[in-house]
């Protein structure tokens, strides 16, 4: 750690008055932290001593701006004493000065900033506080001063370490003298009592404690004087000697020991304190020798207190020292050597040192008891619902996920069903998806610049036993498993981590890959950990970026880390995650200003604002006009805002009048709509938004082309703005916008409480002139603005700076200037008239501006200009006098500011959120040619049309519907094209979704192209009359001059036109006035499409007026058409329609997304679609997903009607959000039952179609959701039992057996099944999906096979079935069967005998399912000539995990076959005949098991990834294990041997497998990524483990075992229950194990543990006796490897 102080595990120290003492540390820290409340209170001039200067040091520079940033937050926020001086230095660039070195830089800088009588006065607490702390990373970034601690402060801010060491040391202030310093770490907390302290003394006061004599062997130790070793703590000593880290020996040889009864103690060292005196020594020393003392790493302790006493040696001088160091040595005892060592011995006392990650975990989880009593710790955080009772949860968001035992997680938003392990760190971590953490993790995310400037984060994961420090030759681990190993293991080499002459350890390795957002970084590296711990050999890719934690701590973004952290605050605040893509401040009101005339547009942008979530529902957004029908200017529209926002909030408080003091605790933005239409028209060009500026959108950048609206940039940048700021009313327009990190830089501080505060951005001198410059002064305050020929005037002189503060239009009113402002509507001067008071007074309406006229009036400047008194200026002076003068600037260097003013600008800012322009919120279906620099914005174009977008053109809102008018059959391998899909035109909850799936193009199909030419404009634009129009025309072409560069005259002359055909009578003849584009009316449904042909049309005249001339039948069309001019769509323009278009784009485009990926069998996730951020607030977004995947389960084949019927079912589930029920649940109400028996049959078209009718019975309310979903479950296993039976649909008949007479039993008995690697590969559909690979090994348990049946042929024509408990069961439990109602329930696995009757089913012997059979006795005296009896039974319990139910199936099957003759005997038969068995008791379920317990021996099977299912099994028979033994010299033995080393333990838990089964089909259907990834692996294991056993190896079979178990437990979280996690955990503590794993599912029943030793039973029950809290039901059984497979024989009557 800093300084080379070691690091401590020194427990909690007492003395001998218990719990008593314990009292007393506690009151002792809540008097400190009374006396530190006081000094928040207190003023500047406050009597009480304290620290007068705080000095923090840092490890560099970007950590001392960090620090001093958040300093100055805490000061600002009341958690700092106001009057507390702070001062952060960091260390210069070189080699490392130590703790020593930093305190003399300290008296240095301090001596520069304070003379020395100044200093004379002070009190200083220095605190060390750089460092790298690689053995608790989390604190390496942001600096462990800041480390959070589990309190908060008055204000409920939680405590840092910084506030901590002033809190713990507030009382040691009031009793030192003033010149006195303070050292003290920022990684260690004591907490003592000052009773019986002397602490003003001079020379170096010391706090010792008293500690056990072997602890001071890792620490430092004081030895008193002689005369002085019998004084009871608390009391101060004088000590007569310093020692480092000495030994027992030393000690007594020493004196060290003292004077005490009992164990031998010492005083060992912590914090110390020096005088005035001693610090001018020290100063004297560093400004003789400073450069030299800078070259070594000096340590405060051993250096400065090593000289000290009366008996104090210079043996240390030489000590682990250069000739340099030892020369700084002796400069400083020279210096020091007359001075004295005092020891405060503290009793009682508490000491915590908090410097690695396993300290970190136990004094946050479990310590710190002086601070607060022992409790969960959800310090400001939201959540959590599922949190260990012992975790530390600090400033944190916790919801949807679980957090395990033992957890400390800090600064972390954490959701989507996340599963973090215990004893965990997790940092700085965002994430929203079911990830799982391993136990005894750490996990941070860091942003980091990369060398190109661009923002990355990465994501650090290690094992909290990892030392990052530890090099190879010290055997450094990653997830405790062999560093080099691990690298090798993911194919690198040692040349790819390490660079240089770095050491080679963990914190030097680049193994963590940097990513582009948080969420991405989590899980990348969560992917790599799981690797490294499956032992997945799969390479990586050789593009990705990696960082060590060194690097990237060297490349951290400390700015970025800190507007996180704040943007995390107002998440807590509101008590859940914010979207992807806003954060926002939470406003009171936002007041949207307007003419009065465009009301009706104005409602609709604050529809927009409410519709998209942009923010809080709480928020009250409304339109505010402007009084009277008249224009008042964005000033007189913001005070009518203000007037209007005071009027509603005073009414909601009950006051008879408007009160000022409602704006006390408001937050109000206001936000001036911009131009009216009138103003639009004055435009040198067309606007690019014929709906307005406000309107527009912007590219998020990507190859989604994802569009985000203008007004949602500006309420992102608006809330980041002012999310710290005090109350108050803000002002914007609606057409500006910042860009990028412009508020990521500004300090709450920097909006003013009083006055007028205008945001400014540093831009170059040009951009500028356009939009008006601040003259700010030393004082911050703004002496003039400037705009028009003045600016210009500024500008143009030569000494005028190249970047100058421009304004943005955004500016904040303090509350006491709004307070004035509202005053206005009862002002003698007649300003009210802008407010709607005044003008419905009888006032005429005023006009004045934000910037030009009032915030003009409240610069510097104002007061001396010349105004007249009648003009608004001088009114608004007059009446604002107190506040002239008051505006002050927030200038931002890293930003920038963009205003919309013209296409132009519009078209090279529209993507400020990435370089790359790809087409915006459209749908391109066939391949196209979009130049560089074109724009393309809210367009469809179909298949049968190719859009070309020449260089630098604009495209918008074009929908061009398919030339081809026939209907078209559905086909799922089509390409996309658009037909229209409706169901009962005019239902307001039907949404016109187009066709996903046609058939190809017919080769009378004919394909078009819409050309648009380079640098031109092609916009379709919707009108209110049911209309829409195409415009087409030249970028910078004046609006009132040419048409594509043409003349209107040469236009004319060379179309043939007339002015009437353009103009009408009274028309000027301006391009704004003419005639010259198309419109087209809107289909039947309300579409506004345009077909190729009126595209074309529309077109013509402008490209090619000659073609009016030359083609006739063009040419009466075109005259024909209605054609309006642009001044006529400004008016008739439907922002209402516009707005419809795009969302239904937006819609359309997720629907295309989750289409892609499900027919073409991608392997993606389907939660980004169906989580969207616009999922609750686009109209019909819900319906239209439902409706694209009803078409696809409707049409596809049956493996993607599963996953799309699935996908349904979660998306109900996400419909629900979190309310109705569970989704596992009954699914068989009987509504719903045709449907499935639709399915069933394979009518999945009107199947589906019936469950698409019944469900939209079923939304009304969250349960009827959840009860829908249940059945589409339902419909999925229905599909998955098909995808099942095709493996029978083309097999050959098979020849029925000969039935045994009548009454002779047919009895088998099977092993059990060990499954060793592979599970849930084998289990569909991931195994016709995915593929599978299982190894397993069929065993006999204490030497008997514990699974069986029997069966006969009955005379009596009857099913009697027996569940029987062993094979001799003289009392079974008996089901009669005697009609075919009677087996109506067999696939209800709880219903009794149900597996039976799904056997005899499934055999052949009887069917159900058909219309019209003959009843139970009939079949079954044609089929068998009799009855049959059936007994079955297994001595496993149930739940077992050993494959029961599947073994005990195929056994029942394979009695049936043998007794009766329907059926098969073969293996391979018999595996396929269970597993569709199993798909007709709905449990689902894999191949595996009856292939382990059928099958002899080990043996490895797989399936292919395809339809129809096929399973072989290659069995490592007893010949071939020969082979290989026979090279090993032991191949019989083997099997005998590993017998020996397996050990089956009952847990004492049941679980039922479907439960588990299920949550692990809708994590596959979802393709969760952690789940598809671990399939891969898991399959891997399975090769690995068959190759383990091929060779005989144990101990690499127990690691595959470890390896598998892991996987489980990610395929399945949550299936380790407690004491299964503590049982492995005590039997791999104690040496006896190689490898453990539950079986099966996992979630309880057996456990199969691969022992180190042979026979170890008998340990391990040792080992588990000591476990506290051991189900009494836990029972070891032993092992043999069944070599024969199952046993068949016959039994006579």
């Amino acid at each position: 750690e800093y300084g080379g102080r070691s690091t401590r595990e020194m427990p909690v120290i007492q003395g001998a008055g218990g719990e008593s003492e314990e009292a007393l540390l506690r009151e002792s820290y809540e008097i400190n932290s009374k006396v530190y409340e006081n000094q928040l209170r207190a003023s500047c001039s406050s009597s009480a001593p304290f620290w007068d200067i705080l000095v923090i040091t840092a490890s560099d520079e970007q950590q001392r701006a960090h620090y001093q940033h958040i300093c100055d937050l805490r000061v600002e926020s009341g958690s700092i004493p106001s009057s507390l001086k702070i001062h952060v230095f960091a260390d210069p660039e070189g080699p490392r000065i130590g703790s020593g070195g930093a305190t003399l830089l300290v008296l240095h800088n301090l001596s520069k900033i304070y003379s020395s009588e100044q200093l004379d006065q002070f009190r200083v607490m220095v605190l060390n506080a750089g460092g790298m702390s690689q053995r608790l990373p989390n604190h390496s970034s942001g600096g462990k001063a800041l480390a959070p601690l589990p309190s908060t402060l008055k204000n409920g801010e939680l405590l840092t370490m910084m506030e901590a060491k002033l809190v713990t040391y507030a009382s040691v202030a009031q009793a030192v003298s003033p010149g006195t310093m303070l050292l003290t770490c920022a990684d260690d907390l004591v907490f003592f009592h000052t009773v019986g302290l002397e602490l003003d003394r001079a020379g170096f006061t010391t706090f010792a404690q008293v500690s056990p004599a072997e602890i001071g062997e890792k620490h430092g130790v004081f030895v008193l004087e002689p005369d002085q070793l019998s004084r009871q703590a608390p009391c101060t000593s004088v000590a007569a000697r310093y020692l480092e880290k000495p030994s027992l020996a030393v000690m007594h040889e020493a004196g060290a020991i003292l004077d005490r009864d009992g164990p031998e103690q010492a005083l060992t060292d912590s914090d110390f304190m020096f005088d005035r005196t001693t610090a001018r020594k020290l100063l004297q020393i560093f400004e003789a020798h400073s450069e030299e003392i800078l070259k070594y790493e000096v340590d405060a302790y051993g250096d400065f207190l090593h000289p000290l006493g009366s008996q104090a040696t210079e043996e240390y001088v030489s000590v682990g020292a250069c000739a340099g160091l030892q020369q700084v040595r002796r400069w400083l005892a020279e210096a020091l050597r007359s001075t004295t060592l005092h020891c405060a011995m503290l009793s009682p006392a508490s000491f915590y040192h908090i410097g690695s990650m396993k300290e970190y975990i136990k004094h946050l989880c479990h310590g710190l008891h002086e601070m607060h009593p022992p409790r969960v710790r959800q310090l400001r955080s939201a959540g959590p619902e599922f949190a260990g009772s012992s975790s530390c949860i600090m400033h944190s968001l916790v919801a949807e996920a679980q957090v395990g035992e033992g957890c400390v997680l800090e600064y972390s938003s954490i959701g989507g069903g996340m599963k973090i392990g215990a004893g965990c760190i997790v940092s700085s971590v965002s994430v929203d998806a079911p990830l799982s953490l391993p136990d005894n993790c750490f996990m941070q995310t860091l942003a980091v610049k990369l060398q190109d400037g661009a923002l990355g984060f990465v994501t650090h994961v290690i094992s909290v036993l990892d030392n990052p420090k530890a090099g190879l030759a010290q055997g450094a681990t990653w997830m405790q498993r062999p560093l080099e190993q691990c690298i090798s293991g993911l194919g690198l080499t040692p040349e790819d981590v390490w660079c240089g002459e770095s050491e080679r350890n963990l914190w030097n390795a680049s193994l963590f890959t940097v990513h582009s957002s948080k969420a991405e970084s989590v899980e990348g590296t969560l992917a790599v950990v799981h690797r490294v711990l499956a032992d997945d050999t799969t390479e990586c890719t050789g593009s990705e970026v990696r960082l060590s934690m060194g690097e990237s701590i060297s490349s951290k973004d400390l700015p970025c880390e800190a507007a996180q952290r704040t943007a995390l605050d107002e998440q807590i605040a509101h008590g859940k995650p914010s979207t992807a893509s806003t954060t926002h401040a939470p406003w009171n009101f936002i007041a949207v200003t307007c003419a009065e005339a465009e009301l009706d547009r104005c409602d609709l942008y604050c529809e927009l604002i409410r519709s998209q979530a942009m923010v809080p529902k709480s928020t009250i957004v409304m339109a505010v006009p402007d009084p009277g029908g008249a224009r008042v200017g964005s000033g007189g529209a913001t005070v009518n805002a203000i007037v209007v926002v005071a009027e509603r909030l005073s009414a909601a408080k009950g006051f008879k009048f408007i009160e000022a003091e409602v704006l006390d605790t408001a937050r109000v933005l206001v936000i001036n709509l911009g131009h009216s239409k009138v103003e639009l028209c004055a435009d040198e060009e067309p606007p690019y938004n014929w709906c307005g500026r406000a309107f527009a959108t912007v590219s998020t950048g990507g190859a989604r082309g994802e569009a985000l609206s203008q007004t949602a940039l500006l309420l992102q940048q608006m809330a980041r703005l002012s999310r710290s700021a005090p109350c108050g009313v803000w002002v914007c327009s609606s057409e500006s916008f910042m860009i990028a990190s412009c508020s990521e830089s500004i300090r709450p501080s920097a909006w003013s409480s009083k006055g007028f505060t205008a945001l400014a951005i540093s831009s170059d001198s040009e951009y500028s002139r356009r939009h008006g410059v601040l003259q700010i002064g030393e004082d911050g305050r703004v002496e003039n603005l400037l705009y028009g020929e003045e600016l210009a005037k500024y500008l143009d002189d030569p000494n005028a700076p190249q970047q100058v503060p421009t304004l943005t239009g955004v500016g904040f009113f303090s509350i006491d200037l709004a307070a004035a402002m509202l005053n206005f509507y009862t002002d003698d001067a007649g300003l009210g008239a802008c407010t709607y008071y005044g003008v419905d007074s009888g006032a005429d309406p005023i006009s004045f501006r934000v910037w030009l006229d009032l915030a003009q009036m409240l610069t510097l400047k104002a007061e001396s200009l010349e105004l007249d008194p009648n003009s608004i200026q001088a009114k608004l002076r007059s009446s604002l006098q107190s506040h002239v003068g008051s505006m002050h600037a927030v200038v931002s260097n890293d930003g920038a500011y963009r205003c919309r003013d013209s296409k132009s600008e519009y078209l090279s800012q529209r993507c400020p959120l990435d370089n790359h322009c790809a087409p915006t919120n459209s749908i391109l279906c066939a391949p196209g040619r979009i130049s560089r620099g074109a724009v393309v914005d809210h367009c469809m174009v179909p298949p049968e049309c190719v859009l070309d977008a020449g260089q630098d053109s604009f495209c918008s809102g074009l929908d061009l519907v398919s030339v081809t008018t026939r209907p078209r059959a559905p086909s799922p391998t089509s390409f996309r094209r658009w037909c229209s899909l409706t169901s009962s035109k005019g239902s307001s909850d039907v949404t016109v979704l187009p066709s996903l799936l046609a058939a190809p193009l017919g080769e009378a199909s004919v394909v078009q192209r819409v050309s648009v030419p380079g640098s031109c404009v092609l916009q379709q634009i919707r009108l209110k009359d049911q209309h829409s129009v195409m415009v087409l025309y030249r970028l910078h072409d004046p609006a009132n001059q040419t048409v594509l560069g043409r003349s209107l005259q040469d236009f004319q002359s060379l179309a043939g036109l007339s002015h009437k055909d353009l103009w009408e009578d009274s028309e000027e003849h301006t391009l704004w006035n003419a005639k010259l584009y198309c419109c087209f009316r809107s289909d039947d449904a309300g579409r506004y499409s345009i077909s190729p042909q009126q595209a074309s049309l529309a077109m013509a005249a402008q490209v090619d007026p000659a073609s009016l001339v030359s083609d006739q039948g063009l040419r009466a069309a075109w005259i024909a058409a209605r054609r309006v001019s642009m001044s006529e769509i400004l008016e008739l323009v439907s922002v209402e329609a516009e707005l419809e278009w795009q969302s239904q784009l937006l819609t359309w485009k997720e629907a295309l997304s989750l289409h892609d990926v499900l027919v073409n069998r991608l392997q993606q996730p389907v939660m980004r679609a169906l989580r969207h951020r616009h999922i609750e607030a686009l109209p019909g977004f819900q319906t239209c997903m439902l409706q694209m995947l009803d078409m696809i389960a409707a049409t596809a084949p049956v493996d993607i009607v599963a996953r799309a019927l699935a996908t349904i079912a979660t998306l109900l589930v996400v419909i629900a959000d979190g309310q109705g029920g569970l989704r596992l649940g009954p699914a068989g109400n009987p509504n719903w039952r045709p449907a499935l028996a639709m399915i069933q049959a394979g009518e999945c078209s009107d199947g589906v179609r019936l469950m698409a009718q019944l469900r939209s019975g079923w939304m009304e309310n969250p349960a009827g959701v959840i009860r829908a979903a249940r059945h589409y479950d339902a419909a999925v296993q229905v599909c998955i039992s098909r995808c099942v039976a095709s493996a029978f649909e083309d097999a050959p008949a098979r020849t029925r057996g000969t039935p045994l007479e009548c009454g002779v039993w047919c009895q088998i008995e099977c092993g059990a099944r060990i499954d060793l690697g592979g599970g849930w590969s084998d289990t569909p559909p991931i195994a016709f999906e995915a593929g599978g690979a299982v190894t397993n090994v069929s065993v006999l348990l204490d030497g008997q096979r514990p699974i069986g049946a029997r069966a006969r042929i009955i005379t009596e024509p009857v099913l009697r079935l027996k569940l029987c408990t062993s094979s001799d069961d003289t009392e079974p439990e008996e089901v009669m069967c005697v009609q075919l109602s009677d087996l109506d329930d067999y696939s209800k696995p709880q219903a009794k005998g149900s597996l039976l009757k799904a056997a005899v089913l499934c055999s052949g012997a009887v069917e159900v399912n058909t219309p019209g059979l003959p009843e139970l006795g009939e079949q079954l005296m044609a089929s068998v000539g009799g009855g049959i009896e059936i007994e079955s039974w297994s001595v496993l319990p149930q739940g077992s995990g050993m494959g029961t139910s599947s073994i005990l199936a195929g056994a029942v099957l394979a009695a049936l076959a043998g007794a009766t003759g329907c059926g098969s005997l073969q293996s391979d038969d018999l595996i396929q005949d269970v597993l569709r068995l199993e798909q007709m008791l709905t449990t689902g379920g894999g191949w595996q098991d009856q292939v382990g317990g059928l099958v002899a021996g080990f043996k490895i099977a797989e399936s292919r990834a395809s339809l129809p299912l096929q399973v072989g099994n290659s069995e490592l028979t007893l010949t071939v294990l020969e082979v290989r033994v026979k090279k090993l010299e032991a191949p019989p033995g083997f099997l005998q041997t590993m017998g020996a080393h397996l050990v089956l333990i009952y847990t004492g838990r049941t679980r039922l497998a479907k439960d588990i089964l299920q949550n692990v089909l809708w994590r596959w259907y979802a393709r969760v990524s952690e789940t598809s990834l671990t399939i891969d692996r898991l399959k891997s294991n399975a090769h690995r483990c068959a190759r383990a056993v091929q060779e005989g190896d144990i101990k690499t079979l127990g690691a595959c075992l470890n390896t598998y178990w892991s996987q489980k437990k990610l395929m399945a979280p949550g299936c380790e229950p407690e004491d299964a996690r503590a049982m492995i955990q005590a039997m791999s503590q104690a040496g006896l194990i190689h490898g453990a794993s539950l079986m099966g599912a996992g979630g309880g029943g057996f456990m199969c543990v691969v022992t180190k030793e042979p026979h170890a039973k008998e340990q391990l029950i040792v080992a588990l006796s000591a476990l506290e809290r051991l189900n009494g039901d836990v029972r070891l059984h032993t092992v043999e490897i069944d070599n024969e497979g199952f046993l068949m024989s016959h039994i006579q009557p």
